[in-house]
């Protein structure tokens, strides 16, 4: 049985721009951007996320913040058919962070993480991903 490999997603800014656009896609997992240290090149490859944090970068205001599971596809882009998923318009605290624990699947080349703040400017919260990766 193989062994699934650690992956830490370093800090990423979320966007508050349209979910619907590829700036609103915070993970994905491509057969094509496998990385490097997992090993060969996979056909069915998934990562579990186990814990995501949400961080305010703004010191004064809490950030409303939303994280959707959404289908992806490469010939025609962000499906438009969103759920949200762990954190719902939750408020991050101004100067801190929100956690989310679980055990989420995402396909390769099937799910995508989508994120949106709904603060005044466009770099007021990152998110930071822990999981794993392994293959089907």
């Amino acid at each position: 049985m193989a062994q699934n490999k650690v992956f830490n997603y370093e800090p990423f800014p979320i966007s508050s721009s349209t979910l619907a656009t590829i700036g609103g896609i915070l993970f994905n997992i491509f057969t094509s951007q496998t990385p490097a240290w997992v090993g060969p090149v996979i056909s069915q490859p998934y990562a579990i996320i186990k814990h995501i944090r949400v961080i305010n970068l703004l010191t004064t205001i809490a950030v409303p913040v939303s994280l959707f599971k959404a289908p992806y596809s490469l010939n025609t882009g962000v499906s438009l058919t969103t759920q949200q998923f762990a954190l719902a318009s939750v408020s991050v605290p101004a100067a801190s962070y929100v956690d989310w624990y679980g055990q989420a699947r995402f396909d390769g080349n099937v799910d995508i993480l989508l994120g949106q703040t709904y603060g005044t400017t466009t770099s007021c919260a990152n998110i930071q991903i822990d999981g794993e990766i392994g293959i089907s």
